[in-house]
């Protein structure tokens, strides 16, 4: 009999031959936060003097337009978007508005009021390795919002631990912070990583951030990208890493003068997002490969309506994606994980969606099944495959039909859009047998006055069957008396017969009713006709008759 499990077994068995074409493999993903960084700053000082910014550009993609939060400017708002993938404010906000240093014991969960997953939650409960380089003091947000106290529990494979950041460390002097990631990777090859450069947002509010080569800001420019050659190296000359690393390189905010809080300056709010690794798409801006989910804002801050720019909280679910894993639980930027892709033209994956116009009822059980109602972001489905447990195909958007034996159904449902990606889904179906209906008995004549050669009819059936009758039981009561004796002696009585009528049914027929007219001083007579089923239903019927006149 079909059970639950089935449609579990069979959607899970499905899903992989199912899925669409994969990305070159990508085991390692550096994500790198230029804290302050214009993009002006690396277009003035050029490839000459910046040959591992413009190695990420001229060899991977990217945008000089990119935003940051909609509408905070800050550093610890940001760093919180980039590794949640969530807004700072509104109903999906991670609520965490301040720059300063944590408090002790405060994580972004307490502040939110509730559990705010990141993308170390992700990866390390998938059994990957994470790391986190933080240049500022005030990153001991995140090692203590996601530590083993306060991190959530692993619900993903094997319990891999509440602590979702394998190695945090802080230093603020970015070069020896970037030697220690070199001498961690050589013995540890961490899957995700996650390094913050503090010097260009620290020369800019001293010296203000001033893109212009020459200036103490644009000198931290030229730092950054001596450290970029660094990790570059370390990528390119380990068998492990060559090949299989990929770098998203942003920013929290860029900056004007001495600052850069007020949200709607546009020196504040444009930034660099670079991605560069194994079959990502070289010397492209990431716009162009993008064109059905992000939108060039040009000159403007978009708020979180409507078609988005590409912003630094894209690059979490970013990062999930070319390792292969699922999006941050509950994220809402980029939320499928591949709304920015750096492989050049990407197809987005339809979503099945699949009702009934009933899911339960009694065999035989017939509905109709509707996938109409499934979307391609970017395109058309153009086919809709049904696999039901019973062994049934069928194809159509909507299609019909019956159940036949009672059990649980799973119903499945693969849809297939116009460049071959699929996405699976189903839903069950219950069929219960069918009730068991009472048994059906009439009596002909029904009543009245009878004469002597009229035939008394008894009809018996079923709407299971005769074999579903168990007993039947006739009596005979004289002039009212409502004392009943049983009828079924046919030698004092009357000789009755048995048949079968033309549509199946029992009978029991007395050919001959004249004993009962003659039967003086018979003035009337009732028969009392019972009947049951295997189920114990009971129909009874009772007829009176008189002699005729």
């Amino acid at each position: 009999m079909p059970t639950r499990s089935l449609l579990v077994f069979v959607l899970l068995a499905l899903q992989a031959p199912w899925a669409g074409a994969q990305n070159p493999p990508i085991d390692h993903v550096i994500i790198i936060s230029v804290d302050g960084l214009r993009p002006d700053a690396i277009t003035n000082l050029g490839p000459t003097l910046l040959p591992n910014f413009y190695r990420l550009r001229n060899e991977g993609t990217g945008t000089d337009n990119a935003r940051p939060d909609a509408a905070y400017t800050i550093t610890l708002p940001n760093h919180v978007n980039m590794v949640t993938a969530h807004p700072v404010l509104g109903a999906s906000g991670h609520q965490w508005t301040t720059n300063a240093d944590p408090a002790p014991g405060v994580t972004i969960h307490s502040n939110a009021g509730a559990y705010i997953p990141s993308i170390f939650d992700v990866a390390h409960d998938n059994g990957l390795l994470t790391a986190f380089y933080a240049s500022k003091s005030k990153f001991s947000l995140f090692d203590t919002s996601y530590d083993a106290i306060h991190g959530a529990p692993d619900m993903t494979g094997a319990d891999d631990g509440r602590d979702k950041i394998d190695l945090f460390v802080f230093d603020a002097d970015i070069q020896n912070l970037t030697s220690q990631f070199a001498a961690d990777m050589a013995g540890n090859l961490f899957n995700l990583t996650f390094i913050h450069f503090a010097d260009t947002d620290l020369f800019g509010h001293l010296f203000q951030f001033d893109p212009t080569p020459g200036t103490f800001y644009s000198s931290k420019v030229l730092l950054v990208d001596a450290l970029l050659g660094q990790i570059l190296s370390v990528v390119e000359n380990d068998p492990n890493l060559q090949g299989s690393t990929a770098i998203i390189l942003t920013t929290d905010h860029g900056g004007m003068g001495s600052n850069h809080v007020t949200a709607t300056v546009p020196q504040n709010f444009t930034i660099p997002f670079y991605v560069w690794g194994p079959g990502i798409a070289g010397n492209t801006e990431l716009y162009a490969l993008n064109p059905a989910t992000r939108a060039d804002p040009l000159g403007s801050a978009p708020d979180y309506t409507g078609t988005q720019p590409i912003r630094n909280a894209d690059a979490p679910n970013l990062a999930l994606m070319l390792l292969g894993l699922p999006p941050v639980p509950g994220s809402t930027i980029n939320p499928s994980g591949v709304e920015v892709s750096p492989f050049g033209s990407t197809n987005l994956s339809p979503t099945a969606s699949v009702t009934g116009t009933a899911t339960a009822g009694f065999a035989p059980f017939a509905t109709v099944l509707d996938g109409s109602a499934s979307v391609d972001p970017d395109g058309s489905i153009v086919d809709w495959t049904w696999l039901i447990s019973d062994g049934t195909f069928l194809s159509g958007s909507t299609v019909s039909h019956t159940f036949t034996q009672p059990g649980f159904y799973s119903v499945l449902l693969q849809v297939t859009d116009d460049q071959g990606a699929t996405d699976l889904t189903g839903i069950g179906i219950q069929v219960q047998a069918a009730p068991n209906l009472p048994p059906s008995l009439t009596v002909n004549p029904p009543s009245g006055a009878i004469g002597g050669t009229e035939p008394l009819i008894v009809t018996l059936d079923d709407p299971e069957g005769l074999g579903d009758l168990t007993a039947f039981s006739m009596s005979v009561a004289f002039n009212g008396s409502g004392v009943f004796v049983p009828f079924f002696v046919p030698e004092f009585y009357s000789s009755f017969q048995f048949g079968i009528d033309p549509q199946g049914a029992f009978q029991i027929t007395w050919p001959d009713l004249g004993f009962w007219v003659n039967a003086a001083p018979f003035t009337s007579w009732t028969f009392d006709a019972l009947l049951f089923d295997t189920a114990g239903n009971a129909t009874q019927v009772q007829t009176t008759y008189q002699p005729l006149p």
